[in-house]
């Protein structure tokens, strides 16, 4: 009698587990298609809001992205070779960060720099203000890493935001590796 509600026990616990193992298999398969379909570009836009949400995305939320360019633009014909960004986050960040606080951006930036708007929005009176933990993405490209690196910190403390703040240790071991 024990014996046989042993393998009673190991048929179902094997089926549990191959089970468990094809539903793993299953939805591994559904996260790689939708990746695949996002990176892409080629998926329904409706049915990708949809299973994003299964994930933890919100396409179907309001988003922006806005680029702000430099007044020197780089051509075909430029060697570019390195490129680094840093992120601009708001106090608080990432526990709660404070939104709200006004930031100036110069109309006029390093060449070969871009703003990118993560978390931002236009105030009542039409300025831009913080609405997220990681707001601005400041990228530099230049001819080698630390000219872009040094570019990059330029523009970010020429942005006039007291209340936010980035890491100025992003890229030592590139600079170091040389």
């Amino acid at each position: 009698m024990l014996r046989a509600c042993d393998d009673v026990v190991a048929a179902v616990a094997e089926g549990f587990t191959a089970a468990r193992r094809a539903m793993v298999r299953r939805e591994e398969s559904q996260r790689r298609e939708f990746v695949d379909d996002l990176l892409s570009g080629t998926g329904d836009p409706a049915r990708l809001m949809t299973r994003s949400e299964a994930y933890g995305l919100q396409l179907g939320g309001p988003h922006a992205v806005v680029l702000v360019n430099g007044t020197d633009a780089f051509d075909d014909a430029t060697p570019v070779l390195s490129r680094l960004t840093t992120v601009l986050a708001a106090e608080g960040y990432p526990d709660a960060p404070k939104k709200g606080a006004p930031i100036s951006i110069p109309t006029q930036l390093p060449a070969g720099v871009t703003v990118f708007h993560a978390g931002t929005k236009r105030s009542a009176q039409g300025e831009i203000e913080a609405s997220g933990g990681r707001v601005l993405g400041i990228s530099a490209t230049a001819q080698s890493f630390e000219a872009a690196r040094a570019r990059a910190y330029r523009a970010v403390d020429a942005i006039d935001w007291p209340g936010g703040f980035c890491r100025r240790d992003i890229g030592w071991r590139a600079v170091n590796r040389g």
